[in-house]
C-alpha cells in the first residue's frame, strides 16, 4: 500500500512531534532529578565520598536558605559546622564557612553564637590555609557587631591581622575593611597608623576604612591630629595612586562634614584636584568628596565642574548678508559658540555632580530634621544648579539625577517655587507613558504635598494659584 505525499508528510510530522515530546520529557526529568531537597543537599555536603565540586555546590545552595524552620528542621547549620571542623576537604570547608555567614545574615541572626568560637580559632591559626582564613574574615566583616561582647574576640584577631606585615597583603586588606565596618573606639588609631604602611594596598584600604569608620561612628569622635595631618599631606603627593587618593579625600570630607576643623585645611586641596585633575577617576573622586562635605564652599566648585563639562549652546544660524547701504549687523554674541558633542566622560562628570548634590541636600535635610542649623546658601546654590540641569542639560540621564535630587527640597520651602516651575515645564514636554514623567510626578508630590498625577494642567493651575506662576498654554500632547 502506497501513501500519498500528503499522508507521508502527516506521518513525518506526527513522528517528529513524538520525538520532540520525548526529548522534552527527558529534559524535564533530568531537571527534576537535579532539584535536590534540603535534606539531600545536607547529605551531599556531609558525605566525604562525594566529589568535592558537588559538595561545594550543595553548600552554596544551603547558604541561600531564608526560612528558619527549613534550616532548623534539616539541621543545616549543624551539618555545615560539622564539615568546617573536619581537617580535610579545604574547599568544601571554605564553602561551608561562607554558607554559614549567609545563613546568619538571611535566616537566623543568632546563628553565629554556634560557630563564632570555631571561626575565631581558624582565623587565629597562622598554620591554617589562607583560603579558609580569608573565608572567615569575609564572614566576620559582615556579621560582627560592636554591641555584641563575644564578637569582640573576632575583632581583636582581625585587628592583629591588619597590623601584621607577615600576613598576606590581600588578607590584611579584608581585615582592615572589617575594622572599619566594626567601628570600635580604637579602630581609628589603628587605621591611621596603617596610612604609613609600606604596602600600597594596605594604605588604600586603611583610607577607605577610615571613611567607613567615620560614616558608622558619626560626629563628635576624636580623630588623632597626626592622622589628619598625614592624610592632608597625602593629597599633595603626585605619585600617590589614584584609588588611595580618592579614599583619602572621602575620609577627610567625612571629617569636615562632621565639623572637624583640623580637616578643613584639606578642602582647598580637594577643590584644586577637581579643578585641575587630568585623571578621570581622580576628578570623579574629588566631586564625590565635595558632595560629602556638603557645605556652600563645596557647592561652588561642584557648580564650576558642571559648567566646565556642559556643552556650549548651539550657534545661531548665520545672518543674511546686509543689503547694500544698510548698517552692518551687530557682532554675534561671543558666548554662543558651536556646541561640543555630548561625550561620555562629559556626561559622567555632570552625572557625578548631580549625585554629589544629592549628598549635599541629604546632609542639610538631616541637619534640619535634627533641629540643627543648616547651610541655607548650600541649599540655595544646589537648588539653582538643579534647575539649570533640568532646563538646559542635553543628557536625559543627568536630568534624571537632577529630578531625583530635587525631591529633597521638600524640607526647604524657600527653594520650591523655581524647582516646581522647572519640573512642571519639563513634564509638559513628555508623554504620559514616559518613565521620566513618572519620576517628575514623584518629585512634584514630594515637594508640593499635592497629587495631580499626570494632569499637567492641574499642576499648572495649582502652581498659578499658590505660587504666583503665569498662565501657560495647553501642553502639547
Amino acid at each position: 500500500m502506497f501513501l500519498s505525499a500528503r499522508e507521508r508528510l502527516s506521518s513525518a510530522t506526527w513522528l517528529l512531534a513524538c520525538v520532540l515530546s520525548l526529548v522534552a520529557f527527558c529534559h524535564c526529568a533530568r531537571a527534576a532529578e537535579h532539584e535536590k531537597t534540603t535534606a539531600e543537599l545536607v547529605g551531599i555536603v556531609k558525605n566525604s565520598v562525594k566529589p568535592a565540586r558537588a559538595r561545594v555546590e550543595a553548600a552554596i545552595k544551603l547558604g541561600e536558605i531564608t526560612s528558619p524552620d527549613e534550616e532548623h528542621d534539616n539541621q543545616v547549620a549543624d551539618s555545615l559546622i560539622e564539615v568546617v571542623k573536619q581537617p580535610s576537604s579545604l574547599f568544601v570547608r571554605s564553602a561551608c564557612v561562607t554558607a554559614l555567614g549567609k545563613l546568619q545574615a538571611n535566616c537566623n541572626k543568632k546563628l553565629k553564637d554556634r560557630f563564632r568560637s570555631i571561626f575565631v580559632a581558624i582565623i587565629a591559626n597562622t598554620k591554617e590555609y589562607l583560603v579558609l582564613r580569608s573565608a572567615v574574615a569575609g564572614v566576620f566583616k559582615e556579621i560582627l557587631d560592636p554591641q555584641n561582647v563575644p564578637d569582640k574576640d573576632g575583632y581583636k584577631i582581625l585587628a592583629d591581622i591588619a597590623k601584621n606585615r607577615q600576613e598576606a597583603v590581600g588578607f590584611r586588606g579584608t581585615a582592615i575593611e572589617a575594622v572599619g565596618k566594626f567601628g570600635a573606639d580604637d579602630g581609628i588609631e589603628l587605621l591611621a597608623a596603617l596610612l604609613s604602611d609600606p604596602e600600597e594596598l594596605v594604605r588604600e584600604k586603611a583610607a577607605g576604612a577610615i571613611y567607613d569608620w567615620l560614616s558608622r561612628v558619626g560626629e563628635n569622635q576624636k580623630i588623632p591630629l597626626p592622622a589628619i595631618t598625614k592624610m592632608t599631606e597625602m593629597l599633595d603627593d603626585k605619585k600617590l595612586p589614584v584609588e588611595l587618593k580618592v579614599n583619602v579625600m572621602k575620609a577627610l570630607a567625612q571629617m569636615m562634614r562632621e565639623g572637624n576643623t583640623a580637616a578643613l585645611r584639606a578642602l582647598d586641596k580637594i577643590k584644586t584636584i577637581v579643578k585641575t585633575a587630568e585623571d578621570h577617576k581622580l576628578l570623579l573622586g574629588g566631586i564625590e568628596a565635595l558632595g560629602i562635605v556638603g557645605s556652600a564652599d563645596a557647592v561652588d566648585p561642584l557648580k564650576q565642574a558642571y559648567l566646565d563639562y556642559l556643552p556650549a549652546p548651539k550657534a545661531a544660524a548665520p545672518a543674511a548678508a546686509p543689503a547694500p547701504g544698510a548698517a552692518p549687523a551687530a557682532d554675534a554674541d561671543a558666548s554662543k559658540v558651536p556646541a561640543k558633542p555630548v561625550e561620555g566622560k562629559d556626561v559622567e562628570v555632570r552625572q557625578a555632580v548631580m549625585d554629589a548634590l544629592v549628598t549635599v541636600l541629604s546632609t542639610q535635610v538631616d541637619r534640619a530634621e535634627a533641629k540643627k542649623p543648616f547651610d541655607t546658601k548650600a541649599v540655595h546654590d544646589t537648588s539653582a544648579l538643579l534647575v539649570k540641569a533640568i532646563d538646559d542639560d542635553p543628557s536625559a540621564t543627568v536630568k534624571t539625577s537632577a529630578v531625583f535630587a530635587m525631591q529633597y527640597l521638600y524640607k526647604f520651602p524657600a527653594e520650591q517655587k523655581e524647582a516646581l516651575d522647572s519640573l512642571i515645564t519639563y513634564l509638559r514636554t513628555l508623554k504620559k507613558d514616559d518613565e521620566q514623567a513618572d519620576r517628575i510626578i514623584t518629585a512634584l508630590k514630594s515637594i508640593s504635598g499635592q497629587d495631580f498625577d499626570h494632569d499637567v494642567v492641574r499642576w499648572d493651575t495649582w502652581y498659578q494659584q499658590h505660587l504666583g506662576g503665569k498662565p501657560r498654554p495647553a501642553p502639547p500632547r
